[in-house]
């Protein structure tokens, strides 16, 4: 409840049921990013697609509901890439995708300019946008 209060009270949007489709269309780019990479992935990152898929499946059928706090004990390949500097920083968007995806799914923070549903699918469409140079 305190998480809440604070979130709630440095102005941040709430990770909501309706911006669930949104979260899984997310979590779709970010696996697809990792398996396009045009580097070889570590095995960390490798490991990590697996865990992803997991949540993706996890929010799909209802299994997870956000925010799920720490992510160590059970996607330790997913927190090794998602650290303060993420190792697929590189990767097209590779760090946009990461975080929005921690924020939401592990802290239950959606981002600023997911105002609505609809606001949500926009920003999603714009990091569809690759980098050419990333690819």
């Amino acid at each position: 409840m305190e998480r809440i209060i604070a979130l709630a009270k440095n102005g941040k949007f709430l990770y909501k049921k309706e911006y669930q489709e949104c979260a899984i269309k997310t979590i779709e780019l970010l696996i697809e990013v990792l398996e396009k990479s045009p580097r070889t992935l570590s095995s960390s990152e490798k490991s990590s697609i697996n865990e992803i898929k997991s949540i993706k499946s996890d929010l799909t059928n209802d299994v997870i509901t956000p925010p799920l706090g720490n992510c160590i004990k059970k996607y330790p390949n997913y927190y090794k890439v998602d650290t303060y500097n993420p190792s697929i920083s590189d990767l097209n968007n590779g760090r946009v995708l990461i975080k929005t995806i921690s924020n939401m799914i592990f802290n239950g923070i959606r981002p600023d300019l997911w105002v609505t549903p609809q606001d949500a699918e926009i920003e999603i469409e714009k990091l569809r946008v690759y980098d050419s140079k990333k690819l």
